[in-house]
């Protein structure tokens, strides 16, 4: 064995004994390494913020319950000494939450390089600091932070758990990092946000620069400036800022996108600089063993030109070397040798890097490293150049005039190197000489996508269920994707997910046989068939006499969808890139068919659409041809309403419904229950609302009669304080008489105090507002309790307070149709505290309480009447018969969604946001709504038929509203429709639900005209 073999295998060892002991000690947890923890004051360099005597802050942007009174960082660079950053921080405790969250402090740091010191520790109470440097509980820790995504780094955690903290206080710390890691050769660079989402008292930003060399620095997304001047210790750069407010990001930007002020410092003028650093790391890595030459050798006599050998060394080092960092000090940076990353079989993204490339060059292919940063994309060439911008690397290739990215983390990547899918993260730092900036890279993607044919069977009868096959192929990152999917899932869970899919268009489909996986790696495809049957696939649709049915671009849609949001102040992210083909082939039954053939084409910035319709006589065949791919990855804000536009375009192309005419005497299982419905519909058209409701106002006098006529014959002579019943009567006629008994028992307690008292009260009004006197009623009780028992009886002053305020709240909700009925249950409970003192103090009197409790005539009666009305009542709350008032359309029932998409009132995925029914017992008589593309406005004729009305809101001209009123009269909307036809909407003006509906009108149609 030569001399450089033993040097190398004894240096394997020795590096795989140590990444074992490390690994060891990672994997233990939260392992205790210390418990001294250095104290020591603040370095003379500092100056340090602060902090305010009286802290005021805007209680409407704070989170968490914590805001941020102060940050202060301080940097000290020079020559000889470590770099030292110095950070001091102040956090006002706003609430409980805030108390949870900030009771402990997290201070990490690598003791591979870096030497911890703490400062101060304060609770501000009051104005007055309290030292915890001597009670707070401190221990050392070895936390992985980054363990679950296979990163090591060695990081220590300073935890500080801190005692006594109250709401209110205020935390008060700072220490300082002494050092740098190794590997960037005290090359300094630094870079601090300026804001954040939340908001900030004060920010103070100083470097201390005591080097030779020139530090420069760079503004992002800010109008502020760095002071410079001359100090004892050095240049200093500062940056100060107060009562910094939040920004807040909108949804579904791209990564690279960033709304936030920040400032970067820099010792490095150039990226060929930077190149140069880079390149120092990788001087002595391109170490080859007997096994790796091996290896290279077997690709070599086994692959039949060098593309295949590049594409057989990408999925050995992929497949054979598992993603594994041991970030330990200058291993953050400074990759492994080639053999003793193959030797330990593990590696991050620069090990495998150079394994790869080491296999390449001895291939004779020219490849690099290249840094880059996985979020930045494009935007990094507008970063100060530094070391500390790049998260990644990867490998790149030249060959035959040919250039390739190649991402050896990546997995599941098959096929000749064509076909392999190559990131595309903007920009990139190639290392090596002639590098001098940044180079784009551009990938040359063009083997990517997805291609999906539906076939349909349907038979001629349409009572039978119907066969539905589908078969997907993935190419390129897609295929990529979908194997790493099916290797995560399992097969069983993948069907699975497949099927629930499939259930959202056609509730009633069920697998026929299991999913079937052909994988051409070759070609780096990967095609899934699926096979299903659908029952009760047609909707029966009585009012026309006709079978319907819809097809759906349910590969394509997700990506057309409309988003929630009018406007946009960010970005919005796009799937990019992106290409999908979607043919829908029907073999229809054996009839009459016929579909004019149609196409139709939306090309933009953002996206291409095309739809094509074709129909083949003699052979019964539909195709339904639909293609999407992504133009862009991102909308720019200024260009949302010009995508809103293109996306409304498309709307009405993402699903194709047909339909088939009854035969002259159908078999119709649902015969039976038709005619019960007609039966039931006869009832009560006999029994209509105003008949209803003048019986029941008829009733009502009747027991009010009744009752005034026992008053004359047999009042009650005998003695009685206040107004007492027994409890179950008490609540039962609370909430039988709907509000009305509870005006009656406070009016009768009101006029026994204002007889008693001879005051001035007038029991009637406090009767009838009786929501607002509780509490007053309270206050007379316990001085009643307080005359005769030494013992209170009641609930103290301040539950009575809480109980007279929620009892309010409870009188207003019961007049409220959605809550009226819980309300009203909630009121009676609430008002249990001072009837039972009413039956206390009449304990002596039984003759009393039995007069006032006996069930009479007319109070069961009066049940009687009630329980039909709270029935239906709590049947509208819960949304099984339609309401009295406009409802949110996620009240209602799946069942009632199922028929109205069955006489295509709303399609499948329509999401209703208002509804309002002028029917007693079923949506289905008639009903009016609005969802995210159209409004509609149905009834049912009087024979049975249901006739429809919509309008998409680009259709719709103008609308015109009557008003209604609270006597029961509807709001009227006339919708005119810009072909000059018209429509109209009816809408309760209960709980103000017309004008919800109309504000959620104008804005639908005000978003659509500001895409036009």
């Amino acid at each position: 064995m030569s001399y450089p073999t033993i040097r190398h295998s004894i240096r394997s060892i020795r590096l795989t004994c140590a990444y074992l002991i490390s690994l060891i000690l990672f994997c233990s947890g939260q392992w205790a390494v210390a418990d001294s923890v250095d104290i020591q004051d603040a370095p003379a360099w500092t100056k340090p913020l602060p902090v305010p005597e009286h802290i005021t802050y805007p209680p409407n942007d704070v989170q968490n319950g914590i805001y941020y009174v102060l940050l202060d960082v301080q940097v000290r660079a020079t020559v000889n000494e470590p770099t030292a950053t110095f950070q001091h921080y102040a956090e006002h405790i706003v609430n409980q939450n805030g108390l949870e969250e900030n009771s402990q402090i997290n201070i990490s740091y690598d003791p591979a390089y870096e030497k911890l010191q703490l400062h101060s520790l304060h609770l501000i109470r009051n104005g007055k600091p309290i030292d915890k440097t001597v009670t707070a509980a401190m221990k050392i820790l070895q936390r992985e932070d980054e363990m679950s995504n296979l990163i090591y780094n060695g990081e220590h955690t300073l935890n500080i758990i801190l005692d006594d903290v109250r709401v209110g206080d205020t935390i008060e710390y700072s220490f300082t990092r002494f050092g740098s890691n190794p590997v960037y050769r005290n090359i300094f660079g630094f870079s601090h946000n300026l804001n954040w989402s939340v908001p900030v008292g004060q920010l103070q930003l100083r470097i201390l620069w005591d080097k030779p060399s020139k530090l420069y620095y760079k503004l992002h997304n800010t109008d502020q400036t760095v002071a410079e001047q001359d100090t004892p210790y050095g240049r200093e750069y500062r940056l100060v800022a107060r009562n910094i407010q939040p920004l807040h990001k909108d949804a579904s930007t791209p990564d690279w996108f960033d709304p936030w002020s920040s400032v970067s410092f820099s010792e490095m003028k150039n990226w060929q600089e930077v190149a140069r650093w880079g390149l120092g790391l990788y001087d002595s890595v391109w170490q080859s063993n007997a096994e790796l030459d091996a290896i290279v050798t077997d690709i070599k006599h086994k692959a039949a030109s060098d593309e295949e050998r590049i594409s057989q060394a990408l999925l050995f080092v992929q497949n054979e070397i598992r993603y594994l960092g041991i970030e330990l000090g200058e291993n953050s940076h400074r990759p492994s040798a080639a053999f003793e990353t193959l030797q330990l079989r593990y590696g991050d993204c620069k090990d495998k890097t150079v394994l790869l490339i080491t296999m390449l060059r001895q291939m004779g292919i020219d490849a690099h490293p290249a840094l880059v940063n996985t979020d930045l994309s494009h935007t990094l060439a507008n970063e100060l150049p530094g070391s500390r911008v790049f998260d990644h690397v990867i490998t790149y290739v030249t060959h035959n005039d040919k250039t390739w990215w190649l991402d050896p983390t990546r997995t599941y990547q098959h096929g000749e190197v064509e076909f392999i899918h190559q990131p595309d993260f903007g920009m990139a730092l190639v290392l090596r000489e002639q590098t001098t900036t940044l180079q784009a890279m551009n990938p040359n993607n063009v083997h990517f996508g997805l291609e999906i044919t539906d076939r349909f069977v349907l038979d001629q009868d349409t009572l039978k269920p119907i066969t539905f096959t589908t078969t997907s192929t993935y190419s390129g990152w897609n295929a990529e994707n979908q194997r790493n999917r099916l290797a995560s899932l399992g097969k069983a869970k993948l069907q699975k997910q497949y099927l629930e899919f499939f259930q959202y268009y056609y509730p009633q489909i069920q697998v026929d046989q299991e999913i079937t996986i052909e994988d051409n790696q070759l070609q780096n495809q990967l095609l899934i068939s699926e096979f299903y049957q659908i029952n009760d696939f047609w909707h029966d649709n009585a009012d026309k006499r006709r079978f319907t049915t819809s097809f759906y671009a349910n590969a394509i849609s997700s990506y057309l969808d409309l988003p929630d949001e009018p406007t946009r102040r960010h970005p919005l992210y796009l799937t990019h890139p992106q290409r999908i083909d979607q043919t829908i082939e029907i073999t229809l039954g054996d009839k009459d068919w016929h579909f004019d053939d149609e196409t139709f084409t939306e090309e933009n910035p953002f996206f291409s659409f095309r739809f094509q319709c074709q129909f083949d006589p003699s052979a019964k065949l539909l195709l339904l041809k639909y293609s999407y791919a992504a133009n862009a990855d991102h909308v720019p804000a200024a260009a949302y309403p010009q995508y809103l536009e293109a996306l409304h375009k498309v709307q009405d192309y993402l699903s194709y419904g047909i339909y088939q005419n009854y035969e002259e005497s159908p078999a119709d299982p649902s015969t039976a229950t038709e005619a019960q419905t007609g039966f039931m519909d006869s009832v009560w058209a006999q029994l209509d609302y105003p008949t209803i409701l003048f019986t029941y106002t008829m009733a009502y006098l009747l027991l009010f009669i009744l009752w005034r006529i026992e008053q004359w014959r047999r009042p009650f002579q005998g003695e009685h304080l206040y107004y007492p019943v027994t409890l179950p009567k008490f609540i039962i006629l609370w909430i039988a008489s709907l509000g009305f008994y509870p005006m009656y028992w406070f009016y009768r307690n009101f006029r026994y105090i204002r007889d008693q008292q001879k005051s001035a009260i007038m029991p009637t009004p406090r009767g009838i507002f009786y929501y607002f006197w509780y509490f007053n009623l309270w206050q007379t009780l316990q001085q009643d309790n307080a005359d005769r028992h030494e013992v209170s009886h009641l609930p103290p002053k301040a539950v009575a307070v809480t109980l007279a305020i929620l009892f309010f709240i409870m009188g207003i909700g019961s007049r409220h149709t959605m809550l009226g009925i819980p309300c009203l249950t909630l009121s009676a409970l609430l008002c249990l505290p001072l009837a039972n003192y009413i039956l206390f103090i009449n304990r002596e009197s039984p003759e009393a309480i039995h007069h006032f409790s006996r069930w009479r005539l007319r109070h069961i009666l009066l049940v009687i009447l009630s329980t039909p009305l709270l029935t239906l009542g709590i049947a509208q709350e819960f949304g099984a018969i339609p309401n009295s008032a406009v409802i949110d359309g996620d009240r209602l029932w799946q069942r009632d969604i199922k028929q109205l998409q069955r006489h295509n009132i709303i399609e499948p995925g329509d999401d209703i946001q208002y509804f309002y029914s002028d029917a007693f017992l079923s949506i289905m008589d008639d009903g009016n709504g609005i969802t995210q593309r159209h409004v509609f406005s149905y009834w049912k004729e009087q024979d049975s038929s249901i006739s429809v009305e919509t309008a998409a809101f680009e259709d719709i001209a103008e609308f015109n509203v009557t008003q209604g009123n609270s006597l029961g009269e509807n709001t009227l909307i006339d919708i005119k429709r810009k072909d000059g036809s018209d429509f109209i909407l009816f809408l309760a003006t209960d709980e103000r639900g017309d004008k919800r509906f109309i504000k959620a009108l104008q804005a639908r149609i005000k978003q659509v005209t500001a895409t036009e």
